[in-house]
């Protein structure tokens, strides 16, 4: 789902989800201290890091394909989720400015369609590493 305000929920998490949306926490290490034990763990080696976790229903998607800015590592804590990275990137080692798919900017239809360097569903306990 597009973002959607609360209110047509009634403020309820639990009615969106069952509609499709996914429920998403930034800085959730912020939050938990097991998070904020593991981004701790993995400042030895990158610079910053913070955790962000997605609640995705079943056949929905929480973000369309884009490029991110950053380091990205998906850790599969319940259920399944099919991720696709593709071969072409449209701009290597994008600035927040730079990043496709997000805030209008499009990716490009020849990186949809062209090769796909990852297609794989991760399972609970699978980690995927994507270097930004």
């Amino acid at each position: 789902h597009e973002c959607v305000s609360p209110d047509k929920y009634n403020f309820s998490l639990f009615h969106a989800y069952l509609d499709g949306c996914s429920v998403v926490l930034n800085h959730a290490d912020q939050l938990c201290p097991y998070l904020a034990a593991l981004c701790l763990d993995l400042q030895r080696t990158f610079p910053h890091v913070y955790t962000n976790t997605y609640l995705t229903p079943p056949e929905s998607q929480a973000v369309p394909a884009h490029c991110d800015d950053r380091d990205v590592f998906i850790i599969q804590v319940y259920g399944e989720k099919r991720w696709i990275v593709y071969r072409n990137t449209p701009i290597p080692y994008p600035y927040p400015h730079e990043q496709v798919g997000k805030d209008g900017r499009t990716v490009p239809t020849e990186v949809l369609e062209g090769d796909r360097l990852i297609d794989r569903v991760l399972r609970p306990g699978d980690v995927l590493y994507m270097p930004r």
